[in-house]
């Protein structure tokens, strides 16, 4: 259970930009009032230039996390970031979560699936 001293630590999936989807997944945290979160995803960070780089970036968002949320829109634009999140989440032994937003025509891809379970 979350509380304001010791709140879930959540990592959701992102490319270095921010989305509708990824201000909706916080709206809906946010809604209830009683769910404590701290983000560890940094989307507004600069994006590294070199591949190497990005991936040491994301580690280091990812490694303090309790569990990721994945977002098939995002998955969908950026596969590459997204798909080495969730193997990068899964070898750390974190479990991730898809969140479908309503009213979106994304469907859950087979990596999504088979990195969530």
């Amino acid at each position: 259970m979350s509380t304001r001293v010791n709140p879930i630590r959540l990592f959701v999936t992102h490319a270095w930009e921010e989305n509708d989807d990824y201000g909706r997944v916080f709206e809906y945290l946010e809604a209830s009032g009683t769910f404590y979160y701290l983000n560890t995803s940094q989307p507004q960070a600069k994006r590294p230039i070199d591949k190497e780089s990005q991936r040491e970036d994301l580690r280091r968002q990812i490694a303090p996390c309790e569990v990721i949320v994945v977002l098939p829109a995002v998955y969908q634009t950026r596969t590459r970031p997204v798909l080495f999140q969730m193997n990068f989440a899964k070898a750390a032994d974190r479990p991730s979560s898809p969140w479908k937003i309503s009213g979106r025509r994304n469907r859950y891809r087979k990596a999504i699936k088979d990195s969530c379970r």
